[in-house]
């Protein structure tokens, strides 16, 4: 691992300790405990009743009933879906859960800009807010050593121009190591804070808030939300509006986001009545990002697959994937030489109804007693230049990363 810095002092300096949305059953949530969020209900799982493993295949094949997976005594249980599709998914049936459709108030209008100076303090780009962080010593590395990381961006650009595939996204992670345990409710909670409107996720120690809907399906109502195409935020106004003006006008943005939307239509049209999608996708402005998105919509066929089935199917998507699926899949593995486990995978819940609710698993990290590993993934073209992409690694990372050291503060 490389070090970043390795005698990071951490408080609560800056740090702003965030109100729980209204709804929420994050203030019952303890460390240990499943947990998924979404702007309209929340669910919480204590404890383990079941623990079962199934192959990805044959949930894209449908071979499974699920009344088997969630078992006779609930209602309902979590899913997580690795990346990897050879990796078997795990449904998780808690001993206890408490469920609420009592809707969540997301703050409305503008959002504010996420400030920051953990972020800059670990990177350099301005050392003087390193005094802002008082209080323990936390030790920070980048898992993948720069030099190796850039060689990976340079060897995807290269096949990506002999014309082997269009796009391939690569992921890198660091690693915090704490002086004392760091709180799963803590990092949760200050997640909700900074990223409103968020699918807050919890499962076994992965902890995340994902803008990404991957796909509901509620009363055999259908919807994806598919994000691709990505500019920062900046501070001031005049900059901003310029980040958004180059998201919705380039060219290049507009062409990644309509690979993604059209995957995902395409492979949710044969299954769905009163089908539709975005003509054009919209902005999502989140605290440190502007998105491109959309949406897909429609109404299960009768007899159709269930929602856990579709997003077996879905996933991974060419937004943490690359363009074309399955080539840049292979290429990942060829080229990244670590697992991602869940990262760029799925999670969330399904009923035995059918229903179920699934978040693109990114925009997290794994939490083990006094470790985390957050992760992060860039999507890589013909013309995308090393240096700066390991530099907007950094930039994504920032809000997880803050979100970790906010949970060691006093």
């Amino acid at each position: 691992m490389e070090p970043i810095d390795r005698s990071l002092r951490a408080g609560s300096a800056g740090i702003a300790v965030p109100k729980l949305r209204p709804g929420s059953l994050l203030g019952q949530f303890e460390d240990g405990d499943h947990y998924f969020e979404t702007p309209s209900f929340s669910y919480l799982g204590k404890g383990v009743l079941n623990a079962k493993e199934i192959s990805q295949k044959d949930l894209r094949n449908g071979s499974f009933a699920i009344e088997d997976l969630i078992g006779p005594d609930t209602n309902r249980a979590f899913v997580e879906l690795p990346f990897d599709r050879e990796a078997p998914a795990k449904v998780i049936t808690p001993a206890q859960e408490v469920f609420t459709f009592k809707a969540l108030e997301c703050p409305g209008g503008p959002v504010e800009l996420l400030d920051d100076p953990v972020a800059r303090a670990i990177y350099g780009s301005n050392p003087s807010n390193a005094r802002l962080l008082e209080s323990l010593t936390l030790e920070i590395a980048e898992d993948q050593e720069e030099a190796s990381w850039l060689k990976c961006v340079s060897q995807a650009v290269s096949q990506i121009n002999e014309r082997r595939i269009d796009k391939v996204v690569l992921a890198k992670t660091v690693t915090l190591k704490a002086e004392s345990t760091i709180s799963e409710q803590r990092v949760l909670t200050n997640l909700s804070g900074s990223f409103p409107g968020s699918y807050l996720f919890a499962f076994e120690g992965l902890i995340g808030a994902s803008p990404e809907l991957l796909l509901s399906c509620e009363s055999s109502q259908v919807r994806s939300r598919p994000l691709a195409g990505t500019v920062g935020r900046f501070a001031e106004s005049g900059e901003d509006e310029t980040a958004i003006k180059d998201l919705l006008s380039a060219e290049s943005f507009s062409h990644e986001h309509l690979i993604v939307r059209d995957y995902v239509a395409g492979i949710l049209e044969d299954h769905l009545e009163d089908f539709s999608f975005s003509d054009e996708p919209y902005v999502l402005t989140l605290p440190n990002v502007h998105h491109l998105a959309s949406e897909v919509w429609g109404t299960l066929k009768p007899g159709g697959p269930s929602a856990l089935q579709l997003a077996a199917m879905l996933h991974p998507t060419p937004a943490v994937c690359g363009w074309p699926v399955d080539d840049a899949y292979r290429m990942i593995h060829e080229l990244e030489g670590w697992d991602r486990g869940t990262y760029g995978g799925a999670v969330g819940c399904i009923d035995r109804m059918g229903n179920g609710w699934f978040a693109v698993a990114i925009r997290c990290a794994k939490i083990d007693g006094r470790q985390a590993r957050a992760y992060v993934g860039n999507g890589i073209v013909g013309t995308s230049d090393p240096g700066s992409e390991l530099a907007e690694t950094r930039f994504k990372l920032s809000g997880v990363v803050s979100s970790i050291v906010g949970a060691l503060a006093p």
